[in-house]
């Protein structure tokens, strides 16, 4: 079975995308809650303070599933491309962190399923060309620079109204490539590199 959804139809039904997926959820199972007790059972979904959490490794197996699914991205080309991105990062450790700019190809290649599950198709020369922009903005001074994992995908908490938070997705990725003409973002060339790698 192969589903797609579309938001905006989804609103012209007066209908949420998340509605019509639990709808969808509903009309396929003859027993939602061993379904759900399943889910929780294998540590799929945690139980916090009454609110249910996918947990983290869930999560990304879901995004590959979702992104594997669509079958238009190739693992041939996510492999090259996440090892490409990451030459394109600095080297070395976040100050006074454990953790690499670089971060792991395995992060990297997750990440860029979810962006191109979320973002649609770029060329491999957008993301790179939007990836070296982005590095060449801290003019070197990389103490504010984000990992590269967090650079193409982020989860970031944001208060509603009422005090609670969500959780949205964010990518310094798409933006950088959806505003790749404005005046104020530097542009790169393969200058910098040379400086990083020596």
């Amino acid at each position: 079975m192969k589903i797609t959804i579309d938001e905006k139809v989804c609103l012209k039904h007066k209908l949420t995308p998340e509605e019509v997926l639990l709808t969808l959820a509903i009309r396929s199972s003859k027993d939602l809650k061993k379904v759900f007790d399943n889910l929780v059972n294998r540590e799929v979904l945690v139980d916090r303070e009454g609110k249910y959490y996918v947990t983290q490794h869930w999560s990304d197996e879901i995004d590959e599933i979702l992104c594997d699914s669509i079958g238009e991205v190739s693992d041939d080309r996510i492999n090259n491309l996440a090892e490409e991105l990451r030459d394109c990062y600095p080297k070395g450790k976040m100050p006074n962190t454990p953790y690499y700019y670089r971060c792991n190809s395995r992060e990297v290649r997750q990440k860029l399923k979810k962006f191109f599950t979320l973002y649609g198709k770029y060329s491999d020369e957008e993301l790179i060309n939007a990836t070296k922009r982005y590095v060449a903005s801290f003019n070197g001074n990389y103490k504010y620079l984000p990992l590269i994992k967090y650079f193409i995908v982020k989860n970031k908490k944001v208060m509603d109204e009422d005090g609670s938070y969500h959780v949205v997705e964010v990518s310094p990725l798409a933006d950088f490539l959806e505003n790749k003409e404005d005046n104020n973002v530097v542009t790169a060339s393969d200058d910098w590199l040379v400086e990083v790698r020596n």
